[in-house]
């Protein structure tokens, strides 16, 4: 199954544990066009997620995908919930075309980025911009199960709450970040990037 989002397209979710777009199913794919406006502003609630193999997601280029909800459960359950701009999971794949910008204001594993179990996998155009401004966060969090992460040129990165990580890969997971790629955490305990 295939859809597409046209040009200028904007789509908002507002009830907690909610998601704009959820592709769960075997080679299904959605793809947007230029200039797709995603928000969430419940706890939990998603921008972007592709959920197994062979699904999907595609932003088109010069994306806005911002998500206002906090995340309420620890990282054990991550994979269930979490208010991240666009999530990979469990051999799902999320491209995020030239331009685009991830941005999310939410507490506790609010990440612009989670791939999370077996090939998860995201890939990141030029000049991708991801901002994170709750405590807890990541920028990029990718972990269990060996997803893969790859950016294209100019990825800027930005967390300015407490306790958050720029750039955090875990347990085998793969993250190449492409030339001249830039990592500002500004928070009190932060890290730019952490690698275990």
């Amino acid at each position: 199954a295939s859809g597409n989002l046209k040009n200028n397209s904007t789509i908002r979710a507002e009830a907690s544990g909610s998601s704009v777009v959820y592709i769960f199913a075997t080679n299904s794919t959605l793809s947007g066009d230029n200039n797709l406006n995603v928000t969430t502003t419940g706890i939990n609630s998603q921008g972007l997620i592709a959920q197994g193999t062979g699904s999907v997601v595609n932003t088109g280029t010069n994306a806005t995908i911002t998500t206002y909800g906090d995340t309420t459960y620890s990282a054990s359950n991550i994979r269930n919930y979490s208010s991240s701009a666009v999530m990979g999971r469990d051999g799902g794949k999320v491209v995020i075309g030239d331009g685009s910008k991830l941005t999310t204001y939410g507490n506790g594993l609010s990440n612009g980025i989670l791939l999370y179990g077996d090939q998860a996998q995201a890939e990141g155009g030029n000049n991708v911009t991801i901002r994170t401004e709750g405590s807890g966060t990541s920028g990029i969090l990718a972990f269990s199960g060996a997803p893969t992460l790859t950016t294209g040129q100019n990825l800027q990165v930005t967390t300015t709450g407490a306790n958050s990580t720029g750039v955090l890969s875990q347990n085998n997971a793969n993250i190449n970040l492409g030339q001249k790629a830039s990592i500002h955490a500004q928070g009190i305990n932060s890290f730019g990037a952490e690698v275990y």
